[in-house]
Formats: C-alpha cells, structure tokens, sequence
C-alpha cells in the first residue's frame, strides 16, 4: 500500500514533509527485514538548519507536527461553529496486496479488499495519526495524538532536501510492523492504522 501526504508547516521556516509509510521487507523463513526504499541520509546543512544524524531529522519531525497540531480554525457544521484541526484530511483506504506468509495470493487479494471496504468510513481528521478532527477529542484513552509519539527507533530510514526557495522536504520511512495498531509501534506512531480485524475478516472471508 502507497500513500504520501505532504503538509507545509511554518515553524522557524516554511518546512515541507514528505512522510512515505511504504516499507519494503525481505523475508526469508520466518526473519523479516526492513529494506530502506528512500534516499540515504546525508549529514549536513539544509535551510540553515544542521542536520548530522536521524535523531536530528525525528526530533524536528516532531517539533512540526506538534506545532501544526496546535493551530485550530472555527468551522461551521450543521449551522453551529466547531472548533477542528487547521490541517485537515480525509483518509483514502488503498489495498494493493494482501501477503500471507510472504506471497500474494490472488483469490484474497479479491476477498479482502471488498471486506475492508465494508468496514472503513473515512471521515476528516487532523495530522495521523489523528482519531478526531477536534482537538479536544483526538485520543483513544491510551493515547494523546495531538502530540507526535515518534522515536528515532521507530525510523528505518529518513532523508532531507534543500528546496532552494525557503522550504526543506524531509522524507521519513517508518519501520515495518505485523499487526499495527494505532499509537503502539512504528507504524501505528506515524499512520492511522487499523487495529487487529482477524476475527471480522474470518466471519466475512471464511
């Protein structure tokens, strides 16, 4: 699944970040390895700002996406004002394909997609991970999204980009998880994910 969001953030400058969730594993038995499909990181100077490692590029990720986060605009729903996220978006469910033990399998690859589909109703929401499109309700009692829960250790690869013209792109490929769940590991810090759907794909599917 490929999805790319790109927001503008003004935070000490104008930022451009490009976030990719594609992550490429090799597998082989039952090992699982993270392959970057990115550029490499370069250490350097990018828009005035120093960048000389991954933690660098995490921590001013994070810095943008708390700042964004903190902007609110007054919306009228229904005839009332509502208080959202300035930055908002609607998310767009793409299967591929479906890997079982490694290998597309064409006939689920039919089944699944269509079963999803039933389940998913996109609806606005702020940055991802994002539960609400109002900042007062954007958690799920575990976890508070208006503030990224990002690590450096949730990063298989990064890289950052001088645009010439006042902005920097920074491109940031999380880990590869099994079984994500929102705010609880490398995908699920960085995307809006869905949490375990086994026993409702086995009901519909088998």
């Amino acid at each position: 699944m490929k999805k790319a969001l790109k927001i503008f953030v003004v935070f000490t400058m104008l930022l451009s970040i490009l976030i990719t969730p594609t992550a490429a594993m090799a597998v082989s038995g039952e090992s699982v390895e993270d392959v970057p499909v990115i550029d490499g990181f370069k250490p350097g100077v990018y828009g005035g700002i120093s960048f000389e490692s991954y933690a660098d590029v995490v921590d001013y990720y994070v810095k943008a996406y708390n700042y964004t986060k903190s902007l609110t605009k007054k919306y009228s729903k229904n005839g009332k004002k509502a208080t959202a996220y300035k930055l908002l978006g609607d998310d767009n469910f793409v299967i591929d394909d479906v890997l079982v033990d490694g290998k597309t399998n064409p006939i689920i690859n039919k089944l699944v997609p269509a079963v999803v589909d039933s389940m998913f109703a996109p609806k606005p929401c702020g940055l991802a991970p994002s539960f609400s499109s109002d900042p007062s309700k954007d958690n799920d009692k575990k976890h508070d999204y208006r503030k990224s829960m990002l690590t450096v250790d949730d990063v298989t690869a990064c890289n950052v980009v001088d645009n010439k013209n006042g902005t920097i792109t920074i491109t940031i490929q999380p880990k590869a998880t099994g079984m994500s769940v929102r705010g609880e590991d490398s995908q699920g810090r960085f995307f809006n994910v869905y949490d375990d759907i086994y026993d409702r794909l086995q009901n519909n599917c088998f």
